[in-house]
């Protein structure tokens, strides 16, 4: 769930490795993906990459969004980057989006 309360509403969203963007070769059309010392301590500071369509989608292509702060399942996860349009991650559903409306 993305939000809290009244305003939560349902997301997909990938839980993955500190090395997954450099494994698959990809970079962010904004901000930074992962740094290794995000991976060390579960849970220490949870961050995340937003996908280009749902960055699009849901907060209007809003550069201001990196370094913001999202609730996700109640946690607070600061973002760090939004992928690169093209990237799709290994969703094989074609969306290439973790917005649910997909």
């Amino acid at each position: 769930m993305l939000g809290s309360g009244e305003h939560a509403e349902p997301l997909r969203a990938m839980v993955v490795s500190g090395n997954y963007f450099d494994v698959l070769g990809a970079d962010t059309a904004l901000g930074r993906t992962f740094v290794p010392e995000e991976g060390r301590t579960p849970g220490a500071h949870p961050v995340a990459v937003l996908s280009y369509v749902f960055w699009q989608r849901r907060f209007a292509s809003d550069p201001a969004m990196v370094g913001s702060t999202v609730q996700l399942n109640g946690h607070a996860f600061t973002v760090v980057g939004v992928a690169s349009p093209d990237f799709t991650g290994t969703d094989r559903s074609g969306s290439g989006s973790l917005d649910s409306s997909d």
